[in-house]
């Protein structure tokens, strides 16, 4: 009994497994054996829809028409549903394959090359303090785009400006001493003239005006160190650009050693760099670009949608031996800051633009051992 079970399992697999992978299998199979085939399981055993089986035999393949080929009418049903002797693959696979054609044309292509680059700040500034003192004022939020010469940070000055109030009362002094040392330098002048006043008296009165000269000269000095220094405690951007966080808070004390907390960084965005490396056969051609000034550069942030505009700005002025390659940067405007420092960006190089040259869409180039082809169409 197990054996009979096992054979009849056999058997179905077989005949499932004929029907699809045998070419035309139901038309060798009895028409009252397929009317009693249930619906339900047609698409299981591969069955053909009726509507294919009545339109087969105006669709014939190769293997017979609508039963005038050899063999009748049997195989021209053969063929219709797919198979059919040996005339062929049959209705379904005999099908030609539907093709887009285009035409080809000449116009001017341009010849480009395509890299992966990284998108990196013209400039980067780590913003310190240059004097010991206390944060009064953070005047920016974390992340805030930033102008030149914008008030960024105030520190406490109460000392430095006491100082320099000092300075200021000194220099009035000495000023004021230096205008009694000429007045009475004039007045000795006078009466030495008239041979009233002695020329070791002259000679002590002239000393005098060039030391109160002097004196006065150091303290203008000391002033302007220490206006100097004042400007220090109010901390202005160097360049336009985004800062970053604020890394000290009002209370805080900055310090102006290297290896003190910086109070934020500022990345210049606009314009902006994309640096990326290209094969060393490329290297001519990129100086010639460069040198005509029509290196034109597209970059699209990955995952993102946006083109961003640019043109070759420099070529390092070393390859790595160990890649063969040459490092490129290209300058971007960036006014819309759609490439952000750090990012990484798909790059498109136009290195030069071949004038009349015969064109055909890309997707209809195909490779083969032998190099590139195309098919073409012959009316």
């Amino acid at each position: 009994m197990k054996k009979v079970f096992t054979a009849i399992i056999g058997l179905v697999g077989a005949a499932w497994a004929a029907a699809f992978f045998v070419p035309g299998f139901w038309s060798y199979v009895p028409d009252a054996v397929k009317a009693k085939i249930p619906q339900q399981i047609h698409a299981a055993v591969n069955f053909p829809a009726p509507a294919q089986t009545a339109s087969a035999p105006q669709r014939g393949g190769p293997g017979g028409g609508a039963g005038a080929g050899p063999g009748g009418p049997r195989q021209g049903a053969g063929g219709a549903a797919g198979g059919g002797g040996r005339g062929g693959a049959g209705g379904g696979q005999g099908r030609p394959t539907q093709v887009a054609v285009a035409q080809a044309t000449r116009k001017s292509i341009p010849v480009r090359v395509d890299s992966i680059g990284t998108v990196q700040a013209i400039a980067t500034i780590t913003l310190r303090a240059r004097v010991d003192s206390q944060i009064e004022e953070v005047l920016f939020k974390d992340g805030a785009s930033v102008k030149a010469g914008e008030l960024l940070v105030r520190l406490d000055s109460r000392a430095i400006e006491a100082q320099l109030k000092q300075a200021l009362a000194n220099l009035a002094r000495n000023r004021a001493n230096l205008d009694v040392a000429r007045s009475t330098l004039k007045r000795g002048e006078e009466l030495a003239s008239s041979s009233y006043a002695t020329k070791q008296r002259l000679d002590e009165n002239r000393g005098a005006v060039n030391a109160q000269e002097a004196q006065v000269k150091a303290d203008e000095a000391q002033v302007d160190n220490l206006k100097t220094q004042l400007s220090y405690y109010t901390i202005h951007a160097p360049i336009s650009g985004r800062a970053g966080l604020a890394n000290l808070k009002p209370g805080n004390i900055a310090r102006s050693s290297d290896g003190a907390v910086a109070l934020t960084t500022i990345n210049q965005l606009a314009p902006i760099y994309v640096s990326f490396s290209l094969p060393q056969r490329y290297f001519q051609e990129l100086r010639d670009a460069l040198a005509r000034g029509d290196g034109a550069v597209e970059a699209v942030v990955q995952g993102g949608t946006k083109v961003a505009a640019g043109k070759l700005a420099l070529i390092e002025n070393t390859m790595d031996n160990t890649t063969g390659t040459i490092g490129v940067r290209a300058v971007f405007p960036n006014a819309d800051e759609a490439l952000w420092p750090g990012s990484i960006a798909n790059v498109k190089v136009t290195l030069r633009t071949e004038d009349n040259v015969v064109a055909v869409p890309r997707e209809a180039v195909q490779m083969s051992q032998r190099g590139s082809f195309v098919f073409t169409v012959v009316d």
